[in-house]
């Protein structure tokens, strides 16, 4: 049975899971995964009202994400022929090249409505229609008011908020749909077999405009849409907004990835839980501890002990220094070997081999005691270190032998 603190542990667990996975209901609506101005924000300043308002009111109204060039060649095809393509507001404008796409498709027949950003956060207002001549450019002041004149609707309680006007040298061609103040805030003009519809703020067709008193500005917006709509289905790019808004860890919070996002964090909490409790009995140890050199050692003269045996130790000893002084091959040459040792040690030569000799005879002997091999072996270790130690005087000593 578990213990009360594992088993509150274990329900802390499963109540992080179900909060996790309640995330995919999307139930946190101060959670901002977006553009707060765009088809899926329910801020003031967002269209998620005009979207689904179009699509009630029977309107084929769809939403982009696709780069705009991809947009236009499904938008070009005969499926979507005369079809309307809305830019409410972008968070960027289109590059020059995306334009010049944009217009040859309403050149051949497409319809576009394009509304300025209405200044927000400093980005920049104005804007111009290559091959147009004519474009949105900031107004003196930012203004709001309810005197607004319009052909599309001949009464109603409306409410207009711009920072922008529209500018034009020619104004023949041009269908006035919008004007207050005496600035010109929407229009409509033919462009080839096309038709393009300006409007100089987004805020029409903003959630907060929508909900005005009698929802006169609810209309307006869907007259607006009327201007520019062909018959052939309307589509919202939202392209420009998720590419023209910063992105640093926002990413994954953007509704298409938030999923994503979601299955993430939960398989991080899976690993912490896993990682963080045992699973059955605790296992034996699979690889034994390793013991250093030291304790082979010490466990090696143990044995040597044990047996009461110290002729073994004292004739591998003395056969590993042998062997460091290659005495075996030497033969002739082991006076000039045994000589610098011998002056470092401040002996003779005869008393380094009577001591070589010594060590041989007792390696030989069939039991000898620990004292006297630990004797012997002393003897053997100073040689060597002598052995080990710089010669001072090397030269003149092979000088010597060599004469």
């Amino acid at each position: 049975m578990q213990p009360p603190v594992r088993r509150q542990r274990e329900w802390i667990w499963l109540v992080a899971l179900v909060l996790l996975v309640s995330l995919h209901f999307d139930w946190l609506p101060g959670l901002n995964r977006g553009p707060r101005h765009d088809t899926y924000s329910t801020y003031a300043e967002g269209k998620k009202a005009f979207y689904l308002v179009s699509r009630d009111r029977g309107y084929d109204v769809s939403r982009s994400q696709k780069r705009l060039p991809v947009l236009i060649d499904s938008l070009g095809t005969s499926q979507y022929a005369a079809a309307t393509l809305c830019l409410l507001g972008p968070a960027r404008y289109p590059t020059e090249g995306e334009w010049g796409r944009i217009m040859e498709w309403v050149n051949g027949g497409g319809s576009l409505m394009v509304a300025a950003r209405s200044g927000r956060g400093g980005q920049k207002l104005e804007f111009s229609i290559p091959g147009l001549d004519v474009g949105v450019k900031p107004n003196t002041s930012e203004f709001e008011t309810t005197k607004v004149k319009t052909p599309t609707m001949t009464e109603g309680q409306f409410i207009w908020q711009s920072d922008g006007m529209i500018e034009t040298p020619d104004t023949s061609e041009i269908e006035i749909l919008v004007e207050t103040n005496g600035t010109l805030q929407a229009i409509g003009m033919p462009h080839g077999s096309g038709y393009v519809v300006v409007v100089a703020s987004d805020f029409i067709f903003s959630n907060q405009s929508l909900a005005w008193s009698d929802y006169s500005n609810a209309e307006l917006a869907i007259r607006l849409l009327d201007s520019a709509d062909t018959g052939g289905g309307i589509t919202i790019d939202e392209s420009l907004n998720a590419s023209g808004t910063p992105k640093v860890v926002g990413l994954m919070l953007e509704p298409f990835l938030w999923p994503v996002t979601v299955q993430l964090l939960i398989a991080l909490l899976l690993f912490a839980w896993w990682r963080s409790r045992q699973f059955g009995a605790v296992l034996p140890r699979s690889v034994k501890a390793r013991h250093n050199i030291v304790d082979h050692t010490d466990t090696l003269g143990m044995l040597y002990f044990q047996s009461g045996s110290g002729a073994a130790p004292l004739k591998s000893y003395l056969k590993q220094l042998e062997s460091e002084l290659r005495l075996s091959s030497a033969k002739g040459a082991e006076e000039r070997t045994l000589a610098p040792i011998a002056a470092r040690m401040g002996k003779s030569v005869a008393a380094i081999r009577k001591v070589f000799s010594r060590a041989r005879q007792y390696a030989e002997s069939g039991h000898l005691d620990r004292k006297t091999a630990g004797r012997i072996i002393h003897r053997l270790s100073l040689i060597r270190y002598a052995m080990k130690q710089p010669a001072k005087d090397s030269a003149k000593s092979h000088a010597t032998d060599d004469e």
